[in-house]
C-alpha cells in the first residue's frame, strides 16, 4: 500500500515485470534460442528514464544457469515500455515445466533521471509456477541521492504483484 501512495510524477520510475516464457528470439550474435523469457520494462513517470543498465540470472533448482544476462546502457522514454528477452536452453524449459525443478529469475537494474544526483535500482525476484504457468514476483526499488559525494538512502519500498496477493 505504502508504494502506491508514493509520488511517483517527478521520477523515472520502471516497473519490472510480466515475465513470462516466449517463442523464439534472436541473440546479438545471431543465433536463435526456441525458448526465451521475456520481462516488461516500463517507465511509468513523465520523466525519461536514462543510463538503464541491469542483469539478470537464472537459476534452476538453486544452481545458477549460465550465462548470466547483462543489458547495455539503454534509455527509456516516459509513459513508455520496452522488452528485454532472456534466450533459454531446451533443458532449462523443459525443467521450469516440470513440477519437480524449481525455476527462479532475478533481475537487477540501475538507472538515472534527469536530475544527475539521483540514482535509482529496481530489481525483481520471480519464481517460476508450473502450475499457474505463470511467474510469481516480488519487486523491490531504491532510490538514492548523492550529496557532497556520499550516498544516501533516501527511499525503499517492496511490492507484490497482484498474483501475490490473496
Amino acid at each position: 500500500m505504502k508504494f502506491l501512495l508514493l509520488d511517483k510524477s517527478n521520477r523515472p520510475f520502471l516497473l519490472l515485470g510480466e515475465s513470462k516464457f516466449g517463442g523464439p528470439a534472436t541473440l546479438s550474435t545471431g543465433t536463435t534460442s526456441l525458448n526465451s523469457i521475456e520481462i516488461r520494462i516500463e517507465n511509468i513517470s513523465d520523466e525519461q528514464a536514462t543510463r538503464v543498465t541491469g542483469y539478470a540470472s537464472i537459476s534452476l533448482d538453486k544452481e545458477p544457469v549460465k550465462p548470466s544476462f547483462f543489458c547495455k546502457e539503454f534509455t527509456v522514454a516516459p509513459n513508455t515500455a520496452y522488452l528485454w528477452t532472456l534466450a533459454v536452453s531446451e533443458e532449462t524449459y523443459i525443467s521450469a515445466l516440470s513440477s519437480s525443478h524449481e525455476l527462479n529469475l532475478y533481475i537487477h537494474f540501475e538507472y538515472h533521471g534527469l536530475i544527475s544526483d539521483r540514482k535509482y535500482h529496481a530489481s525483481i525476484w520471480s519464481t517460476y509456477d508450473h502450475t499457474a504457468e505463470t511467474f510469481r514476483e516480488t519487486f523491490t526499488d531504491t532510490q538514492e541521492s548523492l550529496v557532497d559525494g556520499s550516498k544516501s538512502l533516501e527511499t525503499r519500498w517492496t511490492r507484490p504483484t497482484s498474483q501475490n496477493q490473496p
